[in-house]
């Protein structure tokens, strides 16, 4: 009886590198539009390429769970990650350690992500990335949602910069909470600038059109 109900449940455990395609629905590749990802989210479904070096899959309740060089392959996006688990059903991926998502041409880093497959969105902890034309150099949490057809990333307890260099920055931007549109408007609050490790100026609000800060 109890190996009926295994085989019916149809779980599948590997312990070597495993592969598995998993019908869900995904976003279009444009993804910056909010009207395009409703669309693609009653889209025909769009296949989930998981590899690991442990993965669990269940088809009856769409639960997904990877454990080693975890890589998430959804359309253009692509995740990685340590730990990962989630649903086809909920649509939810949850990522921690080492967290890596290239995202319309963008590289994020964090230390964990909530991720919804279907529309794009989602919250980060300790993120570092390129938002254009500012540098994430650390944050406590980011969400990544939509601002009417806009993709919109709200800081919490952030730097952000637009000097290039890799390591000691010749100035930076800390915020208690930052709005920013890439390509359009950044909006601060509880802003301090830093030249060096020296504090120079605190203002608390700043709006600033992209096309006019650069």
């Amino acid at each position: 009886m109890g190996q009926n109900r295994t085989a019916q449940r149809k779980v599948f455990r590997h312990n070597a590198i495993a592969c598995v395609l998993i019908g869900v629905f995904a976003a279009s590749a444009s993804g910056q539009r909010a009207n395009e990802a409703r669309k693609a989210a009653a889209a025909p479904a769009a296949p989930i390429d998981a590899r690991a070096n442990k993965l669990i899959y269940d088809r009856e309740t769409g639960r997904l769970e990877a454990w080693g060089n975890v890589v998430v392959r959804i359309g253009e996006d692509e995740l990685r990650a340590d730990y990962m688990r989630g649903s086809t059903v909920t649509k939810m991926l949850y990522a921690v350690g080492n967290v890596t998502l290239r995202q319309s041409g963008r590289e994020m880093r964090g230390k964990a992500l909530r991720y919804n497959i279907a529309d794009r969105t989602g919250v980060w902890e300790g993120l570092e990335g390129d938002m254009e034309p500012f540098h994430v150099i650390k944050t406590k949490r980011t969400e990544r949602k939509y601002h009417g057809q806009q993709v919109l990333y709200v800081v919490h307890d952030g730097w952000v910069t637009t000097c290039n260099k890799k390591h000691g920055h010749h100035y930076k931007v800390g915020a208690r909470r930052a709005e920013l549109v890439p390509g359009h408007h950044l909006k601060v609050r509880g802003a301090t600038w830093y030249f060096g490790p020296v504090p120079v100026f605190y203002v608390p609000f700043w709006y600033g059109i992209i096309s006019i800060i650069i």
